[in-house]
C-alpha cells in the first residue's frame, strides 16, 4: 500500500484537518450510498 508522509511544524493541526477532511468524504460516500439504495 502506497504510504504519503507529511512533516509540519504543528502536527496535530494538520492531524485535526485532515481528520475532518476524511470524516467529510466518508459523510459524502454514506449520502451517496443512501440515495442509490433509495432509487433502486
Amino acid at each position: 500500500m502506497p504510504e504519503l508522509k507529511i512533516k509540519c511544524q504543528h502536527p496535530e493541526s494538520l492531524k485535526i484537518f485532515l481528520k475532518a477532511a476524511v470524516e467529510k468524504e466518508l459523510q459524502s460516500l454514506s449520502d451517496g450510498i443512501e440515495r442509490t439504495k433509495q432509487r433502486l
